[in-house]
């Protein structure tokens, strides 16, 4: 069974509600992201109970669960959405003002941030595993 991944939003100041509120409707529909794409509760969710789960629990801003039901994608573990979740950490940061995406495997929290540079490795990884098909040579 593959692992389910986490993309976490580490923020330099906390977000009034009804600007958090914004960015979750901007972001699905802004992507088309399908409701369904999202664990319970939707997206940008607070961290709070898990704190002792991330990286660095002192964000001055804390931190948010994007939230999507996506597996993980890795050079060693090919199944998760990588484009989409490149899609949304660069829209995060687009979006959100000192924003910090972060991504890894939902089992053990096993975050690092999700770079430009992580990104375009992951995105160069998953662009040799995408199969050709006739016309699009």
């Amino acid at each position: 069974m593959p692992t389910g991944a986490v993309l976490l939003v580490r923020l330099d100041q906390a977000l009034p509600e009804s600007e958090l509120d914004r960015c979750r409707e901007a972001l699905v529909r802004d992507l088309e992201i399908a409701s369904d794409d999202f664990r319970a509760g939707g997206p940008l969710l607070s961290c709070e109970e898990e704190e002792a789960l991330l990286p660095d629990a002192s964000a001055p801003g804390g931190w948010l669960d994007v939230n999507l039901w996506q597996a993980f994608y890795s050079p060693a573990c090919r199944r998760g959405d990588i484009v989409l979740m490149v899609a949304v950490a660069e829209w995060i940061e687009h979006a959100v003002p000192g924003a910090e995406v972060w991504y890894g495997a939902r089992r053990d929290y096993a975050v690092t941030p999700f770079t430009p540079a992580r990104r375009a490795e992951l995105l160069a990884d998953y662009s040799m595993c995408v199969p050709v098909t006739a016309g699009s040579q």
